[in-house]
């Protein structure tokens, strides 16, 4: 899980992309097939796939409708219930 704050750790949006696009590939590289990044500021959840070795986005998530993880069947997430009360 990769988290990200309001003002993206100090970086631009483009810079943020970037680095993100990176540490996914270095995550692929490592064997994780699942990732779940955290936007405090929006309060939502992107998950994402590794299919064929590309990564896809599965979802973005907010509020109270769960989500079920791909890589642990079974593994479900309210988005609401991960962040601290607004």
């Amino acid at each position: 899980m990769e988290a990200a704050g309001p003002d993206g750790f100090g970086r631009a949006q483009a810079d943020r992309r970037k680095l993100r696009t990176a540490k996914a590939d270095t995550y692929a590289a490592l064997g994780v097939h699942e990732l779940w990044l955290v936007d405090l500021e929006r309060r939502a959840i992107e998950q994402r796939v590794l299919e064929a070795g590309r990564w896809r986005v599965a979802g973005v998530h907010a509020g109270s409708a769960a989500f079920e993880a791909a890589v642990f069947p079974g593994l479900t997430v309210v988005p609401e219930d991960a962040f601290a009360p607004a």
